[in-house]
């Protein structure tokens, strides 16, 4: 949902300050420190926790699906992150730049759904995840050095959000962790 908004907020800005292009590279990194702000506390949460989520969602005999909920969650990330690219180069004027892209990586894509799918779900989803994670950091630093944006520059801007879901992430663990314990002692 939030992906869509954006792009769809996005792209006439993006159009109307290409030719100014210091304001250009500034907000896509902002718009991209703003998608990790939201992105990354919401999806390592829901990964760390997925196995509750599931439980409280659908019951005990969904438990096995917390590792995919994991994995999809991770994904998501990445995902959300590269989602501007596809404004960047349409700003640009080369729309067909992604697509082109697409069409080099869909029969290796497929390859893989085809290997992976005859060893279970969990590796299905997990190959899925990782060839899709690669793909869109591939994409996002494609756009970034269209636009002549140091990945390294916005990957410095992104990284503390990571960092700063960390320490939240350990109280809440901790947090969990004892008042299961203490629960299942007053059973």
């Amino acid at each position: 949902i939030i992906t869509g908004i954006a792009g769809d907020v996005t792209t006439p800005i993006f159009g109307k300050i290409v030719l100014q292009p210091e304001r250009f590279r500034t907000l896509i990194q902002k718009l991209l420190a703003l998608l990790a702000m939201i992105a990354v506390p919401v999806c390592v949460m829901t990964a760390t926790f997925s196995g509750p989520l599931v439980t409280l969602f659908y019951g005990r005999p969904f438990e096995a699906a917390a590792p995919l909920l994991s994995m999809l969650a991770i994904f998501s990330i990445f995902r959300m992150l590269n989602s501007p690219s596809s404004n960047i180069y349409n700003a640009l004027h080369k729309p067909e730049i992604p697509f082109y892209y697409q069409l080099a990586v869909v029969p290796v894509f497929l390859l893989c759904i085809l290997i992976s799918a005859q060893n279970g779900l969990l590796v299905f989803t997990a190959t899925i995840c990782i060839f899709r994670i690669i793909y869109s950091s591939l994409m996002l630093s494609r756009a970034l050095k269209a636009a002549d944006i140091p990945v390294r520059n916005t990957i410095s801007q992104i990284v503390p959000f990571f960092l700063a879901i960390i320490p939240g992430c350990i109280l809440i663990i901790l947090w969990s962790n004892y008042f299961i314990y203490n629960n299942k002692a007053q059973l």
